[in-house]
């Protein structure tokens, strides 16, 4: 009988010990779960009232046309009305993981795990794409000997804070996991895949709501680090940046001479 020993992937890194010379022996590796959760940007999250009418739906054109896009239907009342209410209250909204009549990733692709994963509450026609690539692993395949990557997808209010949508996603996070251990999975740790604001929302998470040790790692695309001082500069002063005297050509003085007194009077007093 060849002398057999099970080891988790990450032992590998480590010398194996208990196999004996000149005969045969099998190694088993453990094959983990390694979650990989998708957190969309802001206004990439379907959203639900609390009676359960859809209030945002960017896979449904027709939808968003009628209810935010006419001008003579989408009155600046009704928007508000739709996304707030009467007044601001942070569960008035909750995610709309399933609408087989309006998401495509019921539709055209099928698959009940999917809704499970959370795939519904995003929207398809911004996230499909990147989904479906994470989900097809389109990476080194030799990883997939040692890990098992199921792709979730979290969804969140995004017209409330990102300090609760922290919150939900740590709890989220936890609920992951457990599923795969209940059924007998080895999952100690998710990978979080984030665009734009799901960066502040995995950063709440991670360190505010003690979800950092049950990530093992985060890959961020265009998170607003900078976004708070930008938006306002771009309140006070526009989208124009002031510019240093070396960055400006001598000849846009005489094109425009306010302007570019204004740019420089800006600049020395944000200095």
């Amino acid at each position: 009988m060849p002398k057999f020993k099970e080891v988790q992937s990450v032992e590998l890194s480590k010398r194996i010990e208990g196999f004996e010379t000149e005969s045969q022996n099998r190694l088993v590796i453990e094959r983990e779960v390694l979650p990989i959760i998708f957190v969309p940007g802001i206004m990439g999250s379907r959203l639900r009232n609390q009676k359960g009418d859809r209030v945002w739906d960017p896979d449904d054109s027709k939808f968003m046309l009628r209810n935010y896009g006419l001008l003579w239907a989408a009155t600046a009342k009704k928007r508000k009305s739709l996304v707030v209410g009467s007044e601001f209250k942070h569960d008035y909204l909750a995610v709309l993981n399933t609408d087989p009549k309006h998401n495509a990733v019921f539709t055209n692709e099928a698959d009940p795990n999917r809704e499970k994963r959370g795939w519904g509450g995003v929207s398809w026609s911004s996230y499909g794409d990147i989904l479906k690539a994470l989900q097809n692993r389109e990476w080194d395949q030799s990883v997939n000997l040692f890990y098992e990557f199921p792709v979730h997808a979290f969804g969140y209010n995004w017209t409330a804070s990102n300090d609760l949508a922290g919150k939900q996603l740590a709890a989220y996070i936890d609920q992951v996991i457990t599923g795969y251990t209940d059924a007998g999975r080895k999952c100690p740790k998710v990978l979080l895949v984030t665009h734009s604001m799901g960066g502040l929302v995995a950063r709440s998470a991670c360190l505010l709501h003690g979800a950092k040790d049950k990530v093992l790692g985060v890959i961020h695309g265009v998170q607003p680090s900078n976004g708070s001082p930008t938006a306002y500069w771009r309140m006070k002063g526009g989208f124009e940046r002031p510019h240093t005297t070396p960055d400006i050509e001598f000849s846009q003085w005489f094109r425009n001479p306010v302007k570019m007194f204004n740019h420089m009077k800006g600049k020395l007093v944000n200095n």
